[in-house]
């Protein structure tokens, strides 16, 4: 487990929902671009991140991208923590976001979509596209995940931050 986002991670953050029963998240794409200290105000050292969160949220009875730049990850309400998957250079980005967005005007087509099972067919993408690699399947990571969001959702819960970073076995 790390306390820092690697510039050029690609994490998939986990978030408590309100919806009750075990193993249940909400599920995001995180791609880390940079950070950096500054002094704040109060002469305090802060560690600015950037990067870009690709997800999807219910509205209703169906489902909306949401896909924002983000720079307070660490900070987020509700988050569990952040597992690197791999590592895909800022340069790049681009493709990323192409990968990403490709189903936001079809969501409410997708028979069962969730946020995890769209996540799901994103990181197939990105392994068919040779943006992803991993030493396994996506279920396989999805298990783990799992494991991880079990292991930090109680933490969450209590409001503990910085969330922890774990890295996956599956990642190369």
């Amino acid at each position: 487990m790390s306390c820092a986002l690697t510039p050029g991670g690609l994490y998939i953050a986990l978030f408590l929902t309100s919806t009750p029963g075990r193993r249940r998240f909400h599920w995001a794409l995180y791609h880390h671009y940079s950070h950096s200290e500054q002094i704040d105000k109060d002469g305090n050292l802060r560690t600015y991140n950037r990067g870009h969160k690709y997800h999807i949220r219910s509205l209703g009875e169906g489902w909306i991208a949401d896909h924002t730049p983000e720079s307070g990850i660490m900070t987020s309400a509700y988050i569990i923590g952040l597992v690197l998957i791999g590592h895909i250079d800022p340069d790049i980005a681009q493709n990323v976001s192409q990968v990403a967005t490709r189903y936001d005007g079809s969501l409410n087509d997708m028979a069962g979509v969730t946020c995890r099972v769209w996540l799901k067919i994103i990181l197939q993408d990105l392994l068919d596209a040779n943006l992803l690699k991993l030493a396994g399947s996506v279920a396989q990571l999805e298990e783990e995940i799992y494991q991880f969001g079990e292991q930090g959702e109680q933490d969450a819960m209590n409001g503990i931050l910085p969330p922890p970073i774990w890295t996956s076995e599956l990642t190369l």
